[in-house]
């Protein structure tokens, strides 16, 4: 038969998860002790530090979408791509409670690559090329037809 663990011996993750059932237990009348003084110390620990977890995961989320924003509004495409995939990451790890804040500009993505935003691309009718002269985007792709 293996050795009981001490409390001391069980990680703050164990004290939670034996916590929480312990006190749902009590409020579902299965139990009617409550828990000794060593293990609502050792919860309170583990609730205080899962809070404090939390708030520190809260504003990673807020750091890593403004500066995905940043780097977006300054034509730094590779980091916007860095910062997104870091503040999905950090939504993932706090529980992925979150929507993605880049949802709206995926939808405009995709419409304009389905041709529903006429308009939008347009501003890039001319292209300079290697001489000087400016040529159309249409000559640069053959496959698309011209406007």
């Amino acid at each position: 038969m293996p050795e009981p663990r001490t409390l001391a011996a069980i990680t703050a993750d164990d004290r939670l998860s034996v916590g929480i059932v312990i006190l749902r237990d009590i409020a579902a009348g299965k139990r009617s002790v409550a828990p000794s003084a060593e293990m609502a110390t050792a919860l309170a620990d583990a609730v205080e530090r899962d809070v404090a977890m939390r708030a520190r995961l809260g504003a990673e989320l807020r750091e890593a979408e403004h500066k995905a924003w940043d780097s977006l509004a300054r034509y730094k495409f590779l980091m916007f791509g860095y910062w997104c995939a870091i503040w999905v990451h950090v939504n993932r790890i706090a529980g992925g409670g979150l929507s993605n804040p880049w949802r709206g500009l995926m939808k405009a993505a995709r419409l304009h690559q389905a041709g529903a935003m006429p308009g939008v691309g347009q501003n890039a009718a001319a292209v300079q090329g290697s001489s000087g002269a400016l040529r159309s985007t249409a000559a640069a792709r053959p496959n698309e037809a011209s406007p």
